[in-house]
């Protein structure tokens, strides 16, 4: 089995700062020294086979703890930050982690104490590691009966939410995410001079990708710990990037800081990558960035990796990376064939066989069209989620956490445009009582994520019904004629 150690770290300068947070700059040999810190730690825990989760918000600590757990032969599980108790107990009792790593406290939220209410609600034994700084640690073992091995040949399981807020488990192998960090190396013509500034989400498997390039091509990776606008400008413009890789909402609202607090980086910056959401060519007007600046649009899923990209500066007319196989069935769903690709859903082959065909096309449940020139143009999505800075938001799931509410009798869930994010979290809810429909957003934003909280509450005395179900179209269009 190959690991990521064998695939990534192979800067030849071992004392060049090749990783760059909010905390420090980092170098191979850096990376190395924490990892073995982590292999010692481990090592007696005979890890082979079981599941690790890792909560760990630090970016250089998390990269050193999932090197050591997959050079070991442990299955890494990444663990969102932004998840809240209700979200995580849930990815939890899907997942049934052996070990858990967690920070005590990030945000405001005790972390470690939702941990432990999940684990001692389960019959099985859980390692649980916590710390508040995420280099000291302390060991607890919570419940008794052993839990079994994973005995499939698994790395990674990195999750998102299924159609109805049911967790999804993408299952990967280390070769996967080699083979999607390479095609995140080929655009921007990197050089070991560069200063690439990275914001998509480490605990994704695009996250894992882009922090290997640095320690892969031996430049240095610009990546925050978190969404913070001012640290991030700053970051940005004491570290002089000149390339960057974002979502267009991120870049929207980096931008007025950026030319507020640092227009230097406006000037130096080679290249701008755009993916996670929709992304057209108007962008090229609303963001304003230097002429020599190549804006490439960027197209991928998290299940396959990269599959399309375009000059952001001309029409967006899609390209296919190079090894992407596509065709466009009659419905106008583009399927696609790649070099790398997901192992499928973890405990859910019904799932799995969903989205391939019977000859082994890939469903992306995106609509396309050729144009006159040979390029795709992207029309739509078929699948009902809402992509919210370059996060997905499942309505099923938020409507969920909205009906458990005392005061909701009815709730539906819908993305609408927003000028930033691309789509906001539109709710609308009949409540019992409307005068207390400010006790909504406190409710969800204890229970899931932040980006999942929604960012407008409709209050509506029915819900429409056309042919037997919600008339979401109807709500939609009354909600955006009322914005004007």
């Amino acid at each position: 089995m190959s690991t990521l150690k064998e695939r990534f770290v192979q800067t030849q300068d071992r004392t060049k700062t090749v990783l760059t947070t909010f905390y420090d700059n980092y170098s191979t040999a850096d990376l190395e020294q924490q990892t073995e810190f982590y292999l010692d730690l481990l090592r007696k825990k005979n890890i082979k086979g079981k599941k690790i989760g890792v909560l760990v918000p630090p970016v250089f600590s998390y990269l050193s703890l999932i090197m050591a757990i997959n050079q070991l032969g442990g299955v890494v599980v990444p663990l969102s930050w932004q998840y809240r108790k209700d979200d995580l107990k849930q990815i939890l009792r899907f997942l049934e982690p052996h070990i858990v790593f967690s920070i005590t406290n990030h945000g405001g939220f005790p972390f470690s104490q939702a941990i432990e209410e999940w684990a001692s609600e389960s019959e099985t034994l859980t390692i649980l590691y916590k710390s508040e700084d995420c280099f000291r640690w302390e060991e607890f073992s919570i419940g008794v009966k052993e839990k079994p091995l994973e005995i499939s040949s698994i790395d990674f399981i990195c999750c998102t939410s299924g159609s109805t807020g049911v967790p999804k488990g993408m299952m990967f192998k280390t070769d996967d995410i080699e083979i999607m960090a390479q095609y995140l190396r080929e655009l921007p013509d990197m050089r070991t001079s560069d200063r690439f500034f990275m914001t998509a989400p480490p605990t994704s498997v695009i996250g894992i990708a882009a922090l290997s390039v640095g320690f892969k091509e031996g430049l240095q990776i610009v990546f925050p710990d978190s969404f913070e606008i001012p640290l991030m400008v700053k970051l940005m413009k004491d570290t002089n990037i000149n390339k960057m890789l974002t979502t267009p909402s991120i870049l929207k609202a980096l931008y007025p800081f950026m030319k507020q607090m640092a227009p230097e980086i406006v000037g130096n910056l080679e290249f701008c990558g755009l993916s996670g959401e929709v992304v057209t060519e108007e962008i090229a007007v609303q963001i304003p960035l230097n002429d020599h600046c190549r804006l490439i649009g960027l197209y991928g899923s998290s299940e396959m990796g990269g599959i399309l990209y375009c000059n952001l500066r001309e029409k967006a007319e899609w390209s296919v990376y190079r090894g992407v196989e596509y065709k466009i069935d009659q419905d106008g769903e583009f399927l696609i064939r790649t070099l790398a690709g997901f192992m499928g859903y973890y405990k859910q082959p019904d799932l799995t066989s969903e989205l391939w065909t019977s000859d082994g096309w890939f469903l992306t449940g995106d609509l396309v069209r050729m144009n006159e020139n040979h390029n795709l143009e992207i029309i739509g999505r078929k699948k009902d989620v809402i992509k919210k800075g370059g996060q997905q938001v499942v309505p099923g799931e938020v409507e969920k956490i909205l009906l458990q509410h005392p005061n909701v009798k009815q709730a539906v869930v819908l993305g609408a445009p927003h000028s930033i994010y691309g789509e906001q979290v539109v709710a609308f809810a009949i409540l019992h009582d409307e005068s207390r429909v400010k006790e909504l957003y406190p409710y969800c934003a204890e229970r899931i994520a932040r980006y999942k909280v929604p960012d407008t509450f409709e209050i509506v005395s029915d819900i429409p019904i056309v042919q037997g179900k919600t008339d979401k179209i109807s709500l939609l269009k009354q909600y955006l004629s009322r914005k004007g």
